[in-house]
């Protein structure tokens, strides 16, 4: 019988370690057990699939993979979209894999990330982890500190409006479609039936140019409610952001006002002006700073800071 006791604590203290691993670990060190509910916020690892529920919406869970997956240097082979689930493959050239990620809506709020590779195949735990925590991290929102200033990016629904709603068509898709695909930042687009072509990110490095700004908001459109903006992130009035037709989205310039040398730094996140005459729509925060926010324009000189791929 004693040698059954010792089995059997044996097998307990390794089963308390086990646990004790399990409630203190994170992303980065996932216990590889075959675990099904992820309510205690770790991403699970088993069979060469790893997966977690995040507490977004699918629409944003789907903008954040792309956006994480490009950012990581994945290629992304195709996409397809059913009722309440995405599907996207990519795959990673230098470990020869095909990866198939999953995201399938949960609840309206929460939507499961799932990562495995084609049959046949194996994807270290690492590898799978760290897939399933860059798209979490990546619909959580960036925020960037430029030149002292702070950024934070957040998507927006899909069901929001458009900040401006004669943009017709982005890379000839329906705006939000674009949006949800990730295809804005250098593409064509249509708005109130004229066709802009954006710069490359090479020629908006050493954008330099002067004219009239204007600024934006509910109260300059006349309109109440929340706002997404051409990239699909949240308008924010009270931010440090910015309207531009030709530069990619985003990108960071330095904003100084000609009239009382004031300057401060704004991310272009959204199209606009479609105003003849004008080069720049800023928030009411940019314009406040300025201080042309009673005047409504003003003579300003742009200058590109950085450029986000």
């Amino acid at each position: 019988m004693k040698p059954r006791k010792k089995s059997a604590e044996i097998i307990l203290l390794i089963t308390l370690i086990l646990l004790f691993c399990f409630f203190h670990t994170g992303c980065q060190y996932a216990a590889p057990l075959a675990l099904t509910s992820t309510s205690m916020g770790i991403a699970y690892y088993y069979t060469n699939v790893a997966e977690k529920t995040c507490c977004f919406d699918l629409d944003r869970m789907t903008r954040a993979t792309l956006q994480a997956l490009r950012k990581m240097g994945f290629s992304i082979c195709d996409q397809s979209m059913t009722e309440g689930e995405r599907t996207i493959r990519i795959k990673a050239e230098t470990e020869n894999l095909d990866i198939i990620i999953k995201l399938k809506k949960v609840t309206s709020k929460c939507t499961k990330i799932k990562v495995k590779v084609r049959e046949g195949a194996k994807m270290d735990k690492a590898t799978g982890i760290e897939i399933v925590c860059q798209i979490e991290e990546a619909a959580k929102g960036l925020t960037y500190t430029i030149g002292g200033y702070s950024f934070e990016v957040a998507m927006a629904p899909l069901s929001w409006s458009l900040t401006h709603e004669e943009i017709e068509s982005i890379d000839g898709l329906p705006p939000k479609e674009a949006i949800r695909q990730c295809r804005v930042n250098k593409s064509p687009y249509v708005a109130s039936g004229k066709e802009y072509i954006p710069i490359s990110v090479d020629e908006a490095r050493t954008y330099r140019e002067t004219g009239i700004a204007s600024w934006y908001g509910p109260k300059a459109m006349g309109k109440d409610g929340a706002y997404m903006t051409a990239n699909g992130e949240v308008f924010d009035p009270n931010g440090l952001s910015a309207a531009h037709q030709y530069l990619p989205l985003p990108t960071y310039v330095r904003v100084t006002n000609l009239e009382n040398k004031r300057s401060i730094i704004v991310r272009v996140n959204n199209r606009g002006p479609f105003v003849n005459g004008r080069i720049i729509d800023l928030s009411a925060a940019a314009a406040r700073k300025l201080g042309f926010y009673e005047e409504g324009i003003t003579e300003v000189l742009i200058e590109a800071l950085k450029v986000e791929h």
